[in-house]
Order: C-alpha cells, then sequence, then structure tokens
C-alpha cells in the first residue's frame, strides 16, 4: 500500500476496507461509521465526500470510502441554520441501541489525522439526556496542514494523543456530572465540527485507538 502504516489499537483506515471500529463488542452493529448533522434543528451544516465513491451492494458507504483513500476523506462545512450549528462522525461501542461500555482503562484515545479545520472528539454515554443533557467531555483537535493522498509518508501524519484529563464539559449548560460517571458507560465516540457559521474544512482520518496506541506497524 502507499499509504503510510501509522494505526491505533482500534481502527487504522490503511487496513479496514469495511468502514467498521474494532471496539471489542461482539455485536455486530458496533462500531460501524455514521455521520449525524444539525439537520434535525433545520441546520444545513454538512459533509461531501468524493463524487466517484458509491455504496456497495450492503449500502455500506464508509467501507468504499475508506479502501479507496486509506482513511475517512470528506470536506465538511459548518453552515448557518441553526444556532449551534454542527456536523460530525462517529461509531457506537457496543450496539445501536446505545448501550454504554467503561472505557476508563483506555487511559484516553489517540488519532492519526490531518484537516484544515478543528474538531472535538466527544465522549456519549449511555442515557446521554439525563446523564449530561448533551453537555458531554470533549477534547480539542487543533487543525492541520492538509496533504490530501498523494505521496503520502509517515512524517505527513498528525498523531496525537488525548489523555482523559484533556476532556472537559463546557461551563454554564446542560447537568456537570464527574469524569468517572462518564467513562464507566461510553456509548458513542464522535468526532465533531462545529462553530458560528461558516466554518469548513478537508480532512483525513486515518486512524483511532486507545492512549499511546498509534504508532508505525
Amino acid at each position: 500500500s502507499s499509504y503510510p502504516v501509522i494505526r491505533g489499537d482500534l481502527w487504522g483506515g490503511p487496513e479496514d476496507n469495511s468502514g467498521k471500529v474494532e471496539t471489542g463488542s461482539l455485536e455486530e452493529s458496533a462500531g460501524w461509521w455514521f455521520e449525524y448533522t444539525d439537520s434535525q434543528y433545520g441546520g444545513s451544516s454538512a459533509f461531501s465526500y468524493p463524487p466517484e465513491i458509491k455504496a456497495d451492494s450492503y449500502d455500506n458507504f464508509y467501507g468504499p470510502l475508506i479502501k479507496a483513500y486509506g482513511g475517512l476523506r470528506a470536506h465538511v462545512e459548518i453552515r448557518a441554520g441553526y444556532e449551534y450549528p454542527y456536523a460530525g462522525l462517529g461509531f457506537n461501542l457496543v450496539n445501536y441501541n446505545d448501550e454504554g461500555m467503561d472505557i476508563s482503562r483506555w487511559g484516553g484515545v489517540c488519532i492519526v489525522y490531518q484537516s484544515t479545520i478543528g474538531f472535538s472528539v466527544e465522549l456519549v454515554p449511555e442515557n446521554e439526556l439525563y446523564v449530561t443533557e448533551y453537555n458531554n467531555y470533549k477534547a480539542s483537535v487543533a487543525r492541520s496542514t492538509y496533504i490530501g493522498v498523494s505521496d503520502l509518508k509517515s512524517t505527513s501524519m498528525n498523531v496525537l494523543d488525548i489523555p482523559w484529563t484533556k476532556f472537559s464539559q463546557e461551563a454554564g449548560w446542560g447537568i456537570i456530572v464527574s469524569q468517572d460517571n462518564v467513562l464507566a458507560s461510553v456509548a458513542r465516540i464522535n468526532l465533531r465540527f462545529n462553530g458560528s457559521g461558516g466554518e469548513r474544512g478537508d480532512f483525513l482520518i486515518y486512524s483511532i485507538g486507545r492512549l499511546g496506541t498509534c504508532a508505525e506497524r
């Protein structure tokens, strides 16, 4: 492969043909990448993907995308229309029913990426509405240069370790809850892009793992 094999222990794009993160759950519905946006609130934020990529016969889009580009490649636009516009990509840890998993022993997460727009890694607890009222623990990921998929080398990748100490809730809204309670039952991990509207950027997400596992393999 022409892609650098830098991966964490949960998911590495260059080695994935199905679009599925290996979370450790035995349930088939765990780990599949999906997108979500502010459209349910009247917003218009959106992702656009390489136009040649089509869903396969099982209606799986992210598998073909990852197979073609060695990761999640897209353009994102955060648009006006909702007061707090957003768009994100995520995966369930246990199943589609948003059951939680104890990830406290992970110590944090690592991510390998390129992105011209900043985003957050978000921990979504089981029973999100009643636990945090959507004010979830998040950690910021800074924007970077974007090289794309031509002539990629290991040095072109941003490898970031994010310990749990970097995750926090926002002040002034939702329910403030101890991080230990959240880590004991996380249902989804999201990569969330948001802003005031007008932000846009290109990104490639290559790998995700537990803290300290994103390395050459």
